[in-house]
């Protein structure tokens, strides 16, 4: 089977989406219509169906935000789009199941049958949190090896809460009681925020004062250490000299002496990727610092979770998501990136620097 395949514009025109209204038992659900830039939305059309495909720039996944097909022929169209994707090198393909929104379907009715017929693995559903979290399930075929257990999900529910949420995703995969346990939607956003009141630089969390806390906030058993590789104060580019800089250095100051109190290592050097990797694959979870430009065009520094690694490539929960564009828990979950795309991401600053808060049991 032949895919044609259609970039769409932020709006997009009717007769674009044509080929999949009649294959659908109802109009066009909002899935198929809003604007999804910068996320590279792509209609796949073939005779017997079409696929809306998104991905973040600089990833090596991709996500079905919409899918038709005639009757009985949702396998041949996802085998083909499975093949489609092995010839392109992606590692994992993920399939965002909404089911009916603002009046219509987003996918044929039998999509979960023909996805578990697949080999497709559904996802265990995210924590309550930021929009784009609730309503919405996913499946899931890795293309390559990636052996993991597969971590809770939970989106940051402001501008300035990733470290905190990162954070607490880690005490929450070493103790189920501990961290953001999604048991309970207001209680894991007050413990987000007390985290990040604890933690913050005002606003942005920087390493220090993440190892420090984390410190507090980990079980006994749990081993951690940083690697910074600047000496002097971090995420305060563009804050001119004065109270507000001399603050974020004073906080910083003292985030470390308490580092240094608690035995905590810190080591000033540049953390490489290939022993980056071998620490995760040794069992440590990897807290690190990227630049949000490669992924969403937004010059912003932020912190993700690396989990697990395969050949070449790495996974990260990413805690930040932009519902206004469509993105839902199913972008940040288990992404996968390639290395080199990830070391590229994995700095910020000019000259750039590298900032990892390294945590595993001892």
């Amino acid at each position: 089977m032949n895919f044609r395949a259609v970039t769409l514009p932020e709006r997009p025109d009717p007769a674009e989406l044509a080929a999949a209204s009649p294959l659908l038992a109802g109009p066009l659900a909002e899935a198929w219509t809003r604007n999804r830039h910068p996320y590279r939305p792509e209609l796949l059309v073939a005779d017997d169906g079409a696929l809306l495909v998104t991905h973040r720039p600089r990833t090596a996944q991709r996500k079905v935000a919409a899918s038709a097909w005639r009757p009985g022929a949702g396998a041949a169209v996802v085998a083909a789009l499975v093949e489609r994707m092995r010839e392109s090198g992606i590692a994992r393909l993920v399939w965002e199941a909404p089911g009916r929104d603002a009046g219509g379907p987003a996918h044929s009715d039998d999509v979960d049958e023909v996805l578990e017929a697949a080999g497709f693995r559904r996802l265990r559903a995210p924590y309550a949190s930021a929009p784009g979290t609730t309503g919405v399930a996913g499946w899931a075929l890795e293309l390559v090896p990636l052996p993991h257990d597969e971590p809770p999900f939970y989106a940051q529910t402001t501008d300035f809460t990733c470290g905190a949420v990162t954070g607490l995703l880690v005490a929450n995969l070493l103790d189920a009681d501990a961290g953001l346990t999604g048991r309970d939607r207001a209680v894991d956003r007050a413990t987000e925020l007390a985290f990040w009141r604890r933690a913050t630089n005002f606003p942005a969390v920087d390493p220090l004062g993440l190892l420090v806390e984390l410190a507090r906030e980990l079980p006994a058993e749990a081993a951690l250490d940083a690697w910074i590789s600047v000496d002097g104060p971090t995420l305060v580019e563009g804050v001119e000299p004065g109270f507000e800089l001399e603050t974020k250095e004073l906080l910083q100051r003292e985030s470390a002496r308490e580092a240094s109190e608690l035995g905590l290592p810190v080591r000033r050097e540049w953390l490489s990727m290939e022993r980056l990797r071998e620490r995760v694959a040794e069992g440590a979870r990897a807290i690190v610092l990227v630049d949000l430009v490669p992924m969403h065009d937004d010059p912003t520094p932020h912190w993700v979770l690396l989990h697990a690694v395969g050949d070449d490539v790495v996974l990260v929960q990413d805690p930040w998501l932009n519902a206004e564009r469509g993105e839902t828990w199913l972008d940040g979950h288990d992404l996968a990136i390639a290395d080199d795309d990830f070391s590229a991401m994995a700095r910020w600053g000019d000259p750039a620097y590298r900032a990892v808060v390294l945590v595993e049991r001892r």
